[in-house]
């Protein structure tokens, strides 16, 4: 799922929007399932273990949502 390298090229890409959320699982699943959402990957775990999840808007925002570091955090 997500988008090719070459397409990325294709889109602006020159701003992306970042935002925390509480409820990570919830938002995400929520996001997958919206129509006219582009995903630009799955979710991913970064190596201090936070999650995050980036796509484009119905505009073609790039928006990235990850998981608080506090529930980073609490997970360890």
């Amino acid at each position: 799922m997500g988008i090719s390298k070459e397409e990325m090229k294709n889109k602006e890409n020159n701003c992306e929007l970042y935002f925390e959320t509480k409820d990570f699982d919830d938002l995400t699943a929520k996001i997958k399932v919206y129509v006219g959402i582009t995903l630009l990957h799955d979710v991913l775990e970064h190596s201090w273990g936070q999650r995050t999840l980036r796509f484009y808007d119905l505009d073609n925002h790039l928006i990235e949502v990850g998981e608080r570091l506090k529930a980073v955090a609490e997970h360890f």
